[in-house]
Protein backbone atom coordinates (compact mmCIF):
# COMPACT_ATOMS: atom_id res chain seq x y z
CA UNK A 1 0.00 0.00 0.00
CA UNK A 2 1.20 3.62 -0.77
CA UNK A 3 -0.56 7.00 -0.33
CA UNK A 4 0.39 10.25 -1.41
CA UNK A 5 -0.74 13.21 0.41
CA UNK A 6 -1.98 16.96 0.65
CA UNK A 7 1.15 17.39 2.68
CA UNK A 8 1.89 16.49 6.30
CA UNK A 9 -0.49 18.64 9.00
CA UNK A 10 -4.03 18.32 8.65
CA UNK A 11 -3.29 16.30 5.30
CA UNK A 12 -5.52 13.89 3.36
CA UNK A 13 -4.79 10.99 1.41
CA UNK A 14 -5.19 11.83 -2.23
CA UNK A 15 -4.05 8.95 -4.08
CA UNK A 16 -4.03 5.41 -2.56
CA UNK A 17 -2.60 2.25 -4.17
CA UNK A 18 -2.78 -1.90 -2.84
CA UNK A 19 -1.23 -4.37 -4.85
CA UNK A 20 -1.04 -7.96 -4.55
CA UNK A 21 2.41 -9.45 -3.93
CA UNK A 22 2.24 -10.62 -8.20
CA UNK A 23 1.42 -7.21 -8.60
CA UNK A 24 -1.87 -7.58 -9.41
CA UNK A 25 -3.19 -3.86 -9.06
CA UNK A 26 -6.35 -4.33 -6.52
CA UNK A 27 -6.78 -0.49 -5.62
CA UNK A 28 -5.22 2.77 -7.38
CA UNK A 29 -7.38 5.84 -7.12
CA UNK A 30 -7.17 9.61 -7.07
CA UNK A 31 -9.31 10.85 -4.24
CA UNK A 32 -11.05 14.36 -4.30
CA UNK A 33 -9.63 15.82 -0.57
CA UNK A 34 -12.40 17.48 1.06
CA UNK A 35 -10.70 20.50 1.77
CA UNK A 36 -9.19 21.80 -1.64
CA UNK A 37 -5.76 22.74 -0.22
CA UNK A 38 -2.30 21.19 -1.37
CA UNK A 39 0.74 22.10 0.48
CA UNK A 40 3.52 23.18 -2.10
CA UNK A 41 5.95 20.82 -1.12
CA UNK A 42 3.84 17.79 -1.50
CA UNK A 43 2.83 19.37 -4.89
CA UNK A 44 6.35 19.27 -5.95
CA UNK A 45 6.92 15.93 -4.52
CA UNK A 46 3.79 13.86 -6.41
CA UNK A 47 3.33 16.39 -9.26
CA UNK A 48 -0.51 16.28 -8.16
CA UNK A 49 -2.90 18.77 -8.57
CA UNK A 50 -5.80 20.06 -7.16
CA UNK A 51 -6.86 20.13 -10.79
CA UNK A 52 -6.59 16.63 -11.14
CA UNK A 53 -8.56 16.14 -8.23
CA UNK A 54 -11.29 17.90 -9.01
CA UNK A 55 -13.14 15.27 -10.91
CA UNK A 56 -12.30 12.70 -8.77
CA UNK A 57 -14.12 10.39 -6.14
CA UNK A 58 -14.23 11.33 -2.63
CA UNK A 59 -13.31 8.89 0.42
CA UNK A 60 -16.71 8.10 1.28
CA UNK A 61 -17.00 7.22 -2.65
CA UNK A 62 -14.52 4.97 -2.56
CA UNK A 63 -14.19 3.55 1.10
CA UNK A 64 -16.32 0.29 0.16
CA UNK A 65 -13.85 -0.99 -2.45
CA UNK A 66 -10.95 0.28 -0.20
CA UNK A 67 -12.81 -1.43 2.78
CA UNK A 68 -13.41 -4.75 0.96
CA UNK A 69 -9.43 -4.76 0.27
CA UNK A 70 -7.67 -3.78 4.04
CA UNK A 71 -10.44 -6.22 5.76
CA UNK A 72 -8.45 -9.16 3.83
CA UNK A 73 -5.26 -8.14 3.22
CA UNK A 74 -2.05 -7.82 5.13
CA UNK A 75 -0.97 -4.92 4.35
CA UNK A 76 2.62 -4.56 4.09
CA UNK A 77 3.75 0.08 3.09
CA UNK A 78 7.03 1.57 3.18
CA UNK A 79 6.53 3.92 6.65
CA UNK A 80 3.44 1.74 7.18
CA UNK A 81 2.89 3.93 10.27
CA UNK A 82 2.50 7.22 8.17
CA UNK A 83 0.55 5.84 5.73
CA UNK A 84 -2.22 4.30 8.63
CA UNK A 85 -1.98 7.68 9.88
CA UNK A 86 -2.85 9.11 6.48
CA UNK A 87 -5.79 6.74 6.13
CA UNK A 88 -7.11 7.11 9.79
CA UNK A 89 -6.90 11.25 9.41
CA UNK A 90 -8.92 11.74 6.21
CA UNK A 91 -11.27 9.58 7.37
CA UNK A 92 -11.48 11.60 10.55
CA UNK A 93 -11.78 14.53 7.69
CA UNK A 94 -14.77 13.23 6.74
CA UNK A 95 -16.30 12.33 9.55
CA UNK A 96 -16.30 8.41 9.41
CA UNK A 97 -15.51 5.79 12.11
CA UNK A 98 -11.90 5.10 12.32
CA UNK A 99 -11.32 1.68 10.94
CA UNK A 100 -8.15 -0.74 11.50
CA UNK A 101 -6.50 -2.86 9.46
CA UNK A 102 -3.72 -5.48 9.78
CA UNK A 103 0.02 -3.27 8.65
CA UNK A 104 3.15 -4.25 8.88
CA UNK A 105 6.30 -1.30 7.61
CA UNK A 106 8.36 -2.55 5.40
CA UNK A 107 10.99 0.27 5.34
CA UNK A 108 11.60 -1.12 9.24
CA UNK A 109 12.24 -4.65 8.60
CA UNK A 110 14.79 -3.72 5.31
CA UNK A 111 16.40 -1.43 7.75
CA UNK A 112 16.65 -3.60 10.20
CA UNK A 113 18.20 -6.01 7.80
CA UNK A 114 21.06 -3.42 7.27
CA UNK A 115 21.34 -2.34 10.82
CA UNK A 116 19.58 0.78 10.61
CA UNK A 117 16.47 2.44 12.03
CA UNK A 118 15.33 3.57 8.92
CA UNK A 119 15.90 3.27 5.59
CA UNK A 120 14.33 5.96 2.26
CA UNK A 121 13.08 3.74 -0.62
CA UNK A 122 15.04 5.06 -3.36
CA UNK A 123 17.87 4.55 -1.23
CA UNK A 124 16.90 0.92 -1.02
CA UNK A 125 16.34 0.40 -4.20
CA UNK A 126 19.94 1.96 -5.16
CA UNK A 127 21.52 -0.11 -2.56
CA UNK A 128 20.24 -3.53 -3.69
CA UNK A 129 21.54 -2.78 -7.72
CA UNK A 130 18.17 -1.78 -8.97
CA UNK A 131 17.86 1.62 -10.59
CA UNK A 132 16.13 0.45 -13.35
CA UNK A 133 12.84 -0.49 -10.84
CA UNK A 134 13.27 3.52 -10.54
CA UNK A 135 13.25 4.07 -13.89
CA UNK A 136 10.57 1.70 -15.22
CA UNK A 137 8.09 2.89 -11.99
CA UNK A 138 6.78 6.69 -11.53
CA UNK A 139 8.25 7.67 -8.18
CA UNK A 140 6.22 9.23 -5.86
CA UNK A 141 3.13 7.97 -7.37
CA UNK A 142 1.59 5.51 -5.32
CA UNK A 143 1.42 2.66 -7.86
CA UNK A 144 4.85 3.69 -8.91
CA UNK A 145 5.86 3.13 -5.52
CA UNK A 146 4.35 0.03 -4.27
CA UNK A 147 5.83 -1.36 -7.78
CA UNK A 148 8.97 -0.36 -6.40
CA UNK A 149 8.41 -1.63 -2.77
CA UNK A 150 7.47 -5.13 -4.42
CA UNK A 151 10.37 -5.22 -6.80
CA UNK A 152 12.95 -4.52 -3.82
CA UNK A 153 11.36 -7.16 -1.46
CA UNK A 154 11.11 -9.97 -4.57
CA UNK A 155 15.06 -9.23 -4.99
CA UNK A 156 16.04 -8.92 -1.26
CA UNK A 157 13.88 -12.57 -1.32
CA UNK A 158 15.55 -14.10 -4.04
CA UNK A 159 18.98 -13.50 -3.73
CA UNK A 160 22.34 -12.24 -1.84
CA UNK A 161 22.09 -8.35 -0.74
CA UNK A 162 24.00 -6.23 -2.92
CA UNK A 163 26.30 -4.30 0.19
CA UNK A 164 26.81 -0.99 -0.93
CA UNK A 165 28.89 1.78 1.04
CA UNK A 166 26.12 3.57 3.46
CA UNK A 167 28.88 5.58 4.97
CA UNK A 168 27.30 8.20 3.29
CA UNK A 169 23.42 7.51 3.73
CA UNK A 170 21.35 10.11 5.34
Amino acid sequence: LDTETTGHRQAEVIELSIIDTRGKVLFDQLIKPRRMLMNKYAYRVHGISLDMLADKPTLPEVLDELNSVLDDSMVLAWNAPFDHLMIQRSRSIWDLEPREFEHQCAMLLYAAFHGRRSFGLHRAVQTQGLDELIRNNESHRALGDVNLVLGLLQAVVAGPVVQADLSAAP
